[in-house]
């Protein structure tokens, strides 16, 4: 499985992605792309984790492999989830990620943020 953050860039620089359980997978961070960059690092992605990046229908539709979109934050419309459930794509959304009391400054939060995300993407690699 590849798995592309396009915009890590709004984590705190301490904070990192812990490591899956899976042996097989491909991990890149880019602390932000255009949409151009975006079509290019993601089109053989099977997972995009969002914190922040829009992805449009184009956008979701350049992404021939993508299997499972993480939005990690709390709004969903960052994200065309009719064109991501029409492509088969499961889309899933960090749970209990409330605006008013998550800042992405705070390390512990973000930490917490980071290991809920490859929680997720290992139980969904372990369900396949």
């Amino acid at each position: 499985m590849n798995i592309v953050v396009p915009d890590s860039q709004l984590l705190p620089a301490d904070v990192e992605f812990p490591p899956l359980a899976a042996n097989k997978f491909g991990w890149q961070q880019f602390l932000g792309l255009d949409r151009d960059e975006l079509k290019e690092r993601c089109w053989r992605s099977h997972c995009v984790v969002t914190l922040n990046t829009p992805l449009d229908a184009e956008l979701i539709n350049s992404m021939t492999k993508l299997e499972l979109l993480i939005i990690a934050n709390a709004d969903t419309n960052l994200v065309d989830i009719q064109t991501a459930e029409k492509n088969s794509i499961t889309v899933c959304q960090v749970p209990d990620l409330d605006p008013a009391q998550f800042d992405p400054d705070n390390r512990q939060q973000a930490q917490q943020l980071c290991n809920t995300v490859v929680a997720m993407i290992d139980h969904y690699m372990q369900a396949k």
